[in-house]
């Protein structure tokens, strides 16, 4: 609760006092009318600059955001590409050990080594009634040997098949007139590998 003081002055006038004026002192007093709409007006004017300086930000915000995505996309690209690059030319290496490592274990059955000295025949092509020796594991012409008793399509009559222990299982070489063909599986392998590098 406030309290107010009185003040008394005590004024002495030379001469009666005719009228008296009230004058006041700050600016001119508004009708409530025109207050209330230029408050409105403010309060729209600032809602606005409010509005703008939001969605101006929000538009920084979406480039800064956008800026780094697309940085971040690139460096991707950078470290995916040469990821690649770099494992593509590791591949084929890769790939070679592993099928090395499988074809040591492998057991080549008879119709899958009548079927390679089949291939090897096309290739080289001998002319008919032309003898020509294929040289086996020791292993691979006793699978050999019992298939072709049974289902065989190979023209013996032409063919000399003998043992090698010096082959491994899968390897055979092919002789002829011509000269020796070398069908092991490594020669097959690197001839591959030099076809590879050279495309």
């Amino acid at each position: 609760m406030s309290s107010s003081s009185v003040h008394h002055f005590d004024l002495r006038l030379s001469r009666p006092v005719r009228a008296v004026q009230f004058v006041r002192f700050g600016p001119p007093p508004v009708d409530a009318d025109v207050h209330e709409k230029a408050v409105a007006e403010a309060y729209e004017r600032g809602k606005r600059a409010a509005e703008q300086n939001f969605h101006a930000q929000m538009s920084s915000q979406r480039e800064d955001v956008l800026d780094f995505q697309r940085n971040v996309l690139e460096r991707l690209e950078r470290e995916v590409g040469q990821l690649l690059a770099g494992t593509a030319d590791r591949l084929p290496s890769l790939v070679f050990s592993l099928v090395e490592k499988v074809l040591e274990g492998m057991q080549f059955d008879g119709p899958m080594l009548e079927s390679a000295i089949a291939n090897l025949l096309a290739e080289m092509q001998p002319a008919e009634g032309e003898r020509v020796e294929v040289r086996l594991n020791p292993q691979d012409l006793e699978r050999l040997t019992e298939h072709l008793e049974n289902a065989g399509t190979l023209n013996l009559n032409y063919l000399d098949l003998r043992d090698d222990d010096r082959l491994r299982p899968g390897d055979m070489t092919v002789h002829s007139r011509f000269g020796l063909v070398d069908a092991r599986l490594d020669t097959r392998l690197a001839r591959l590998w030099k076809e590879i590098h050279a495309g």
